[in-house]
């Protein structure tokens, strides 16, 4: 008792010294850990009450050190056991927020797999709306990126919430797309507007149309494709009308916008354009505008050029759209790979003159390849990792996903280098690289200790998405087998470029447990 009766203006804390000498002398005991625990909730709500805030983050941050299990436990006075798990979450958060620790305060909701509320842990209307005040609090001291993972696991969106409807967060995540888009951060814009459009919150129009035609000009068309696609299906662009052998296009359509029309109709009419000296008959295509509207001969010819362009973008790979170039100057145009044997410069119109002084095509090549192999730079250990959810067994506190990015292969789950999930439908790992890494090959260390047939079936995924929590980025490898301690060493099907690295487990009631993720890659220039 003497513990929670320190005083208020003392700046040690002797729970700190207390546990550590408890901890050495009975390292492995389950029972007196969760005695040590319940004492820290204690103090964590003496300390909250207080608003001690900076001796609450030092006793968050010896729990952790320790491998104290705190989250589910109860305090040692009657009237802690009322308090919700989230609740106790929420006031750990609050201790590292209000002591300046951004970073410490996104590590215990990552640790505690942003839970909210169960069956098994129910959670008060009050302590929801406090999450919310928490969360919004918190998004707005860190960066796009991280605010955009806080914003996704507001309370009811991932699961639904009595008294909690997806559409009041509308304006939130609106307000912060636009802020991406003001600060020029399109691919955090890109994941935004794609989570509103999948989870039936309405984006601005001017906000959409304003981020596909940036990505357009950017030339990364294939997610300015997904964006367009995934808006008309949301209900946008009804005044695109495609119908058997005509397209109608509103005046109101950018340039950007009126090239992905052009190219969803013309694949939905003909997928594929015949060959020049095939037998089939060529595709014609009439422009005709509306009668209501006036226009020069300027806007005629300007549509003509566009759909050239597009028409000849459609029979081969079309990796980039030049718009304008400094003269005397060099581009270069970034896409995913493709294979071929010619590159095609096209300048549509009539009577165009085409002048180059030098193109450079850049293979990816079984030497690039090997290059980043050699290197063997491990890129993993700088990245901040997560993971769908923590262990709730005797070992949760042993199982937080940036074990798997230590720099150590240690096998033994109790050694508390691996990291483990819950057992639960589709289970993932992922690590945030921080930017965007050129990659060849990724290592994984599976359990040795059990159970090592669990990571069986894994499906590795690398790119710069969000979506499905990295699930739908491009597969790098997909892992049939590791020995129990092994270390499986995997190359890539090809060099793929990418910030998130997600591990991930298809089917039912499976646990992922990994005890090292290395990814071997050489920054994107």
């Amino acid at each position: 008792m003497a513990l929670l009766k320190e005083p208020k203006g003392k700046h040690t804390l002797p729970y700190e010294l207390f546990a550590e000498s408890v901890c050495q002398q009975v390292s492995s005991s389950d029972m007196i850990k969760n005695i040590l625990g319940r004492i820290g909730v204690s103090l964590i709500f003496r300390y909250h009450r207080t608003r001690d805030w900076n001796k609450g983050m030092k006793l968050v941050s010896v729990l952790f050190r320790l491998h104290i299990e705190f989250i589910t436990l109860k305090g040692l006075m009657g009237n802690e056991h009322r308090v919700s798990r989230c609740q106790l979450v929420t006031m750990a958060t609050e201790f590292f927020l209000y002591s300046g620790s951004i970073e410490g305060a996104l590590k215990v909701l990552r640790a505690d797999g942003w839970f909210v509320s169960s069956s098994t842990w129910p959670c008060e209307q009050a302590d929801v709306e406090n999450r919310k005040h928490v969360l919004t609090l918190l998004a707005g001291k860190t960066s796009h990126r991280d605010a955009f993972e806080i914003l996704t696991n507001l309370p009811g969106i991932k699961e639904p919430m009595n008294g909690v409807q997806i559409n009041d967060y509308t304006e939130t995540f609106s307000a912060h797309l636009r802020m991406c888009l003001l600060k020029q951060t399109l691919p955090v814009a890109a994941d935004i507007l794609e989570f509103m459009l999948t989870h039936g919150m309405v984006p601005e129009t001017i906000q959409l149309q304003n981020l596909i035609h940036r990505l357009g000009k950017q030339n990364n068309w294939s997610r300015a494709r997904g964006l367009f696609k995934r808006a008309q299906s949301a209900g946008f662009y009804s005044a695109v009308v495609c119908e058997r052998d005509s397209l109608f296009l509103p005046c109101s359509l950018t340039e950007i916008e009126m090239t992905l029309a052009f190219e969803m109709f013309i694949t939905l009419i003909n997928t594929k354009l015949p060959a020049p000296d095939g037998a089939s008959q060529p595709l014609v295509i009439t422009l005709r505008r509306n009668a209501r509207v006036p226009a020069s001969d300027d806007h005629r010819g300007w549509d003509a050029t566009h759909l050239c362009g597009t028409l000849c973008g459609l029979s081969d790979h079309r990796v980039a759209r030049v718009y304008s170039m400094l003269p005397g100057k060099t581009q270069k145009f970034k896409f995913s790979p493709v294979d071929g044997q010619y590159v095609n410069v096209v300048l549509p119109g009539e009577d165009r003159i085409l002048t180059l002084c030098e193109v450079e095509v850049y293979a990816v090549s079984e030497d690039m390849v090997a290059m980043i192999q050699s290197n063997m730079i491990n890129v993993a250990p700088n990245g901040r990792a997560t993971q769908s959810s923590v262990n709730q067994g005797s070992t949760m506190c042993l199982s937080l996903a940036q074990n798997a990015i230590d720099g150590n292969r240690q096998y033994d789950l109790f050694k508390g280098s691996c990291t483990q999930t819950d057992t639960e439908s589709n289970p993932w790992w992922r690590v945030d690289l921080i930017k965007t890494y050129t990659i060849a090959s990724v290592a994984l260390t599976n359990r040795g200790d059990c159970c090592s047939e669990q990571l069986n079936e894994a499906v590795v995924h690398i790119g710069d998405s969000l979506m499905s929590e990295g699930r739908e980025n491009p597969v790098c490898v997909k892992v049939s087998f590791i020995p129990a301690g092994g270390t499986g060493m995997f190359r890539c099907d090809g060099v793929l470029e990418g910030r998130y690295v997600t591990v991930a487990l298809p089917g039912e009631n499976r646990t992922l447990s990994l005890c090292e993720v290395e990814v071997f890659g050489i920054p994107t220039e």
